[in-house]
């Protein structure tokens, strides 16, 4: 097999995490890589030489199976020209995530604009994503899919901007939410944080310095019913309220 001729791979029964970074070492010209593999059961030990993908542009990981150690593969991977990234973990049990090896990868792939993360029943702590978007100064678009154990008040509020204040991802301008956990969110919080970053032309206009952040262009908050029940017709008032004469789009 060509390794090296490879642009575009998909590995999908990666049972062995160490056999799929065997093969992805070879694959040097690589632009969009799609891997699904098992997490290691216990900690392996450090490789020799970093991954270095100087082309890889797309990369999606699914982890799989029971074991809880995740990290260890992007710790293994440099992307400097990553623009989108997506992690799906569907471990089987607890996930072992690791601020600092998480932090170091960003640092080798600092031009992210897209970050996608799935937990399902996996948890990542909130405190956790929010460490991950302060090292992610190039986001566009966020989605947090079927995260109910990591979205809370905490990580939605340091969304929200306040003048004077050094903004988290300033240049977020998409936005999604899905299955948020009703004793996790409350009204107040989504609300201000919507309206934070949301002017219309003419609000812009009477402005002498530009916000310091991103407006919304597109939200989107699904699969919460129970959420949305929570928090009532007052809540959808707000929202109904902040979209009327702004631009951009807003799904429910």
């Amino acid at each position: 097999m060509p390794w090296a001729q490879l642009t575009d791979i998909s590995l999908t029964n990666g049972r062995s995490p160490d056999h799929s970074l065997d093969i992805l070492a070879q694959c040097t010209s690589l632009v969009r890589a799609a891997v699904v593999i098992h997490g290691w059961s216990v900690l392996p030990r450090a490789r020799a030489k970093m991954l270095t993908f100087t082309h890889l542009r797309a990369l999606s990981i699914t982890f799989l199976g029971m074991g809880p150690h995740v990290m260890p593969f992007l710790r293994h991977v440099s992307a400097p020209a990553l623009d989108g990234l997506s992690l799906d973990f569907e471990i089987e049990d607890g996930l072992q995530w690791d601020d600092a090896s998480f932090t170091a990868f960003q640092l080798r792939a600092p031009n992210v604009t897209k970050l996608e993360i799935t937990t399902g029943l996996a948890c990542i702590p909130s405190n956790a994503l929010r460490a991950a978007l302060l090292h992610a100064p190039s986001l566009t678009h966020l989605s947090l899919d079927d995260c109910p154990n990591s979205i809370d008040d905490a990580l939605i509020r340091a969304l929200c901007y306040i003048e004077g204040v050094p903004p988290l991802v300033p240049h977020l301008h998409s936005l999604t939410l899905t299955n948020m956990s009703e004793s996790r969110v409350s009204a107040e919080v989504l609300t201000s944080t919507i309206a934070s970053r949301l002017w219309t032309d003419g609000e812009l206009a009477l402005r002498s310095v530009p916000p310091a952040v991103a407006r919304w262009r597109k939200i989107e908050l699904e699969g919460a019913g129970e959420v949305f029940s929570r928090l009532g017709q007052n809540f959808q008032d707000a929202i109904d309220g902040l979209q009327t004469g702004r631009v951009g789009e807003m799904e429910g």
